[in-house]
């Protein structure tokens, strides 16, 4: 915050004080907080990316062991930061790096979230194909930006259109290393929306879609989208209370709130992840990209999707306000030669008991083939066994 607006803010409260003599505690406890918060804000957020990077290291050990797999064939998480504009955009990623660099017939499995588009709400879903599959090829998931650690980006927030260029500018960069690079796209609800969106751009990349719970098509009008408009339409109401909620609940109290409402069972990683939220920043972030959702998206891209059709699988839930069964219905009659799978668990399975089990087995049935593929290396001792080539 400016000097200016420091100055200000000190001035009015001397003017109070004067006037309210009875009030100078209250007034200087409020300075006090009101300091300690332009001191403390980045560190908060620095103190919670601690605590997640504790976890993982915890849920690291826990999957080795629970796996049996010795430690010398696993490459741990990797977190990075990566440039997604020319002026110095940055996105947060998580990625398991295969334990075999490919000389060819490299695949990018790029997992691409919803909104809030946070990547640890999404590492459970990566370890499950890691089970099922080994780790052969890179998984990733590729958060948006402003929506995670926002002093990365000085606080910027950025639109859905924004949003969608930094992925296109990502994969351009991979490209230009490797022209050769297949990706398998894993989208959740808007994450869809943004799949659909590299297919287009890139075209002759993509090896198979994974479309969850997919928000495609006029949002504004299913029951959430109806519901959300007005909060979404004046979000900045939401911002200015989750500031108020910073300034007024220290970040023990808040963890304590979270774990609250998520429920004690829910597993840390995903409560920490939710904790994250509670930045205006942030907010800011995900609620604005929210309403630009409800104006953006609208009428589906049939003549897109067709194209694709046979390497597409879609997912849904039985129950799901953003994607009601009239969407899904109209889904299925379109495009009948999409794969079309149902889970039992709402449209954020990864906050419900099973959710990203269940939603990893479909997934796995449809890019089995792809993950399963040993990638092709100039020396055959580092793969034992034979080779395939991708059938794109």
């Amino acid at each position: 915050m400016a000097l200016s607006s420091v100055t200000a803010f000190v001035e009015f409260l001397k003017l109070q004080a004067q006037q309210y003599s009875v009030l100078m505690p209250i007034f200087a406890l409020a300075l006090a907080r009101f300091i300690h918060l332009r001191l403390r804000g980045p560190l908060d957020q620095l103190n919670l990316h601690r605590a997640l990077r504790s976890q993982l290291t915890i849920e690291s050990k826990h999957f080795e062991h629970d796996n049996a797999v010795s430690p010398r064939l696993i490459i741990p998480l990797a977190e990075e930061w990566h440039i997604v504009t020319e002026d110095g955009a940055k996105a947060h990623s998580l990625v398991y790096y295969p334990t075999v660099t490919p000389d060819t017939h490299r695949l990018l499995v790029l997992v691409i979230p919803g909104n809030p588009g946070v990547p640890f709400y999404y590492l459970p879903l990566m370890q499950e194909l890691m089970k099922k599959h080994g780790q052969r090829h890179e998984i990733r998931c590729l958060s948006h930006s402003g929506h995670f650690m926002p002093w990365k980006n000085n606080g910027r927030a950025f639109s859905l259109q924004e949003q969608l260029e930094h992925k296109a500018f990502y994969l351009k960069q991979r490209l230009h290393d490797d022209p050769s690079l297949q990706c398998v796209l894993i989208g959740h609800s808007i994450g869809s929306y943004f799949a659909l969106d590299i297919a287009r751009r890139f075209p002759q990349h993509i090896a198979k879609l994974v479309l969850m719970q997919p928000t495609i098509m006029q949002m504004a009008q299913s029951y959430k989208g109806k519901q959300m408009m007005p909060l979404f339409n004046h979000y900045e109401y939401g911002v200015k209370l989750v500031k108020a909620v910073e300034f007024l609940v220290p970040p023990l109290p808040r963890r304590w709130i979270v774990r609250r409402v998520l429920g004690f069972k829910t597993p840390e990683l995903l409560q920490l992840a939710s904790l994250s939220l509670v930045d205006a920043s942030v907010m800011r972030n995900v609620l604005g990209m929210a309403q630009n959702e409800l104006e953006e998206v609208t009428e589906l891209d049939n003549k897109l999707i067709k194209k694709f059709e046979t390497k597409i699988l879609f997912v849904y839930s039985t129950v799901d306000e953003w994607v009601p069964a009239e969407f899904v219905q109209k889904l299925q009659v379109l495009f009948p030669n999409a794969q079309h799978r149902v889970v039992l668990q709402a449209h954020a399975f990864m906050m419900e008991a099973n959710g990203t089990r269940d939603m990893a087995a479909h997934i796995s049935q449809w890019i089995g083939d792809l993950l399963d593929c040993k990638p092709v290396v100039r020396d055959s001792r580092a793969t034992g066994a034979h080779t395939c080539e991708l059938a794109i």
